[in-house]
């Protein structure tokens, strides 16, 4: 094969997997989002809902996207903060965020690895920034919330 033929190959194949990669990202955001009216939700305030055993946040097309994976255990809210205690099952992680904009593979892998080996695990969501932060061990997020001052406990 002559090195324009050669080219010509390697470009088909780089234009089908990028397309091949823009079609599965578009499907998966189809899958991963729903209206919420159709769903049993409670409020959280700031557009997150608790579903089931999962945190969403809701966009301004009225879709959840999913914010803390199952297995939550236990949370408490204000008008600032969500906080939340994790089991984290995560038998099928990749399904929960493949096709999100804010979130790449290697870091899902990372999130998972680290939930797994925390064990435990517990997150905090500022509603007024709009920013989820965890997986944090126990320590990790006693000392957050101090320097945050957030006083919600978890105690069942």
């Amino acid at each position: 094969m002559n090195i324009k033929m050669k080219k010509v190959k390697y470009s088909l194949i780089i234009l089908v997997s990028i397309t091949f990669i823009c079609v599965v990202s578009f499907i998966w955001r189809l899958v991963l989002t729903f209206p919420y009216e159709e769903l049993e939700t409670i409020s959280l305030g700031g557009n997150y809902v608790f579903n089931e055993d999962v945190i969403c946040k809701i966009d301004k097309n009225k879709n959840l996207y999913l914010a803390i994976p199952d297995h939550i255990e236990n949370y408490n809210y204000d008008d600032n903060y969500i906080v939340v205690r994790q089991l984290p099952v995560f038998d099928i992680a990749d399904y929960y965020w493949i096709g999100l904009p804010s979130v790449e593979k290697d870091s899902i892998n990372r999130m998972v690895q680290k939930c797994r080996n925390i064990g435990t695990c517990f997150w905090i969501v500022d509603k007024n920034k709009d920013k989820t932060t965890g997986p944090l061990t126990k320590q990790e997020y006693k000392l957050m919330c101090n320097s945050l001052h957030i006083s919600l406990s978890l105690d069942k």
